[in-house]
């Protein structure tokens, strides 16, 4: 299980969807996914696993498979205002 050359995969896809830098966001927990960050403007770590920490910009608690997703897309939504319920649980 899993893709061996998750870099090319990943530019693979960029290149398909015509995608650039700034629409890219990296989630990765082991040191595979480092590559993959050069390519990603948004790049996240998963429970603060990965040795070099220097290359993200939003180590979260939740580790993969554990929540780390969910964890991340919840703060995604509330910096941008997009799920009152969410800013309202955290607020209290």
């Amino acid at each position: 299980m899993g893709v061996n050359d998750k870099s090319g995969v990943c530019a693979a896809l960029v290149q398909r969807k015509k995608l650039g830098k700034a629409e890219i966001c990296c989630i990765g927990d082991d040191l595979p996914d480092l590559p993959v960050f050069e390519q990603a403007a948004s790049r996240l770590q998963c429970g603060c696993s990965l040795r070099d920490q220097s290359r993200s910009r939003f180590l979260n608690e939740k580790q993969g498979g554990k929540g780390a997703v969910r964890e991340i897309c919840e703060a995604i939504l509330k910096s941008k205002g997009l799920c009152p319920i969410l800013s309202a649980k955290t607020e209290n």
